[in-house]
């Protein structure tokens, strides 16, 4: 099966800074527009959890946090549309960091072996 258009191939685990569940898998990967929305609608999903349990009357500190996941979701997008590597990179890295307080949830999504650019 050939990578969809745009996709960055790699292989888990041969990355400098890979997560260690990943560094045990050689498996080939790819990064694609997906590998974005999973980690958007995780971060969302987890920000959603969040403000009903902290702000249930709605707080200005979800709605900066949610407009910026957003924000680097349509980054990420837009970068993976026009091929910009770095680019998408950059917002998916952005996109984890937001979600690390999150990272043992078990809806948490893998992470690509190949980080983004820091």
């Amino acid at each position: 099966m050939l990578p969809a258009a745009g996709a960055v191939p790699y292989i888990r685990g041969e990355a400098p800074g890979a997560r260690p569940d990943e560094a045990e898998t050689k498996e080939p990967r790819t990064v694609d527009l997906q590998t974005g929305v999973r980690i958007y609608q995780f971060v969302r999903d987890r920000l959603d959890d969040q403000r009903d349990e902290q702000h249930p009357h709605g707080h200005e500190a979800y709605v900066d946090a949610w407009r910026k996941a957003a924000g680097l979701s349509r980054e990420y997008a837009d970068a993976m549309s026009s091929e910009d590597t770095a680019e998408a990179e950059r917002a998916l890295q952005e996109l984890y960091e937001m979600a690390d307080e999150w990272k043992h949830h078990p809806d948490y999504p893998a992470a690509p072996a190949v980080p983004p650019a820091a």
